[in-house]
C-alpha cells in the first residue's frame, strides 16, 4: 500500500495500537490477532476485501472504495466520531453527548441491525437519515432494501425511506448531501439546534418582514 508521508514502517509501527502513524490510517489495514486498535469495519480497499481497525477511520483520507469509513462528524469540540459510534451504548465523548437522545424517535427508529462499523456483535438502532442513502449500514443490508421500507418522494433530491408503519411526511435535510439528517419540521426553530446552523438562520428570518404572495393558476 502506498503511504501519505515518507515515515518508514516497522513491525512495531504497522497495526500499532495509537493512532497518527500514518496519517490516511493505511497503518491499520488487515491488522489480526488482536493488533492495532479495536476492530472497525470490513471492506474493499483498492479492490481486495479487507479491514480497517477504529484507528483507521475519521482520518480525511476514504480508504473504503464506499466511504463507509469517512461518514465522520465532529459531535463537539475535539470529538470527531464515525456515525456508527453514536448510540452505540459506548460514550466515547467527554460529554456524553454521543449516548444522548438515543431514545428519540425523531431520529431514531426501534428498527435495529448490526451496524458495519464498530464491533458488529449488537443490533443497535438505525437513524432515520440512514435509510436508503446509498451507503450500506448495516450487515445485512436491510437499510438499503426497498422492499423493507415505504419509499417517500419521487426523485434523487427527495427519496428517502421510512417503516411501513409509518406514513410519508414532510422532513427536513439539514445540508445538501443525502447523508445529512433529516429532522420533523416541528424541530426547526424549536429553540434546540438539530442540524447545528438553524437557530442562527431562524433569528435572521425573524427579523426580517414578512412577504405575502399569491400563485395564480391559469386553467
Amino acid at each position: 500500500y502506498s503511504i501519505v508521508h515518507t515515515r518508514n514502517l516497522t513491525p512495531h509501527t504497522v497495526c500499532s495500537p495509537y493512532r497518527g502513524i500514518c496519517l490516511n490510517g493505511y497503518d491499520q489495514v488487515n491488522c489480526t490477532g488482536g493488533t492495532g486498535g479495536l476492530p472497525g469495519v470490513t471492506c474493499s480497499i483498492e479492490g481486495y476485501p479487507s479491514t480497517l481497525t477504529e484507528l483507521g477511520l475519521c482520518t480525511g483520507y476514504p480508504l473504503c472504495g464506499d466511504g463507509i469509513d469517512e461518514l465522520c462528524s465532529e459531535v463537539e469540540t475535539g470529538c470527531t466520531l464515525h456515525r456508527h459510534f453514536m448510540c452505540d451504548t459506548r460514550e466515547q465523548c467527554t460529554s456524553g453527548i454521543d449516548e444522548q437522545g438515543c431514545n428519540d424517535t425523531r431520529t431514531w427508529l426501534n428498527e435495529t441491525c448490526v451496524r458495519r462499523v464498530g464491533l458488529g456483535n449488537e443490533s443497535l438502532p438505525l437513524q432515520r437519515s440512514w435509510l436508503c442513502d446509498g451507503v450500506r449500514d448495516c450487515v445485512d443490508g436491510s437499510d438499503e432494501d426497498p422492499t423493507r421500507w415505504r419509499i417517500c418522494g419521487s426523485n434523487e433530491t427527495r427519496v428517502r425511506c421510512v417503516p411501513d408503519t409509518e406514513s410519508c411526511t414532510e422532513l427536513y435535510r439539514c445540508g445538501p448531501s443525502p447523508y445529512d439528517p433529516l429532522i420533523n419540521m416541528e424541530q426547526l426553530c424549536d429553540g434546540v439546534e438539530s442540524c447545528g446552523n438553524e437557530l442562527e438562520i431562524c433569528s435572521v428570518a425573524a427579523s426580517r418582514p414578512l412577504v405575502q404572495t399569491r400563485v395564480i393558476h391559469r386553467g
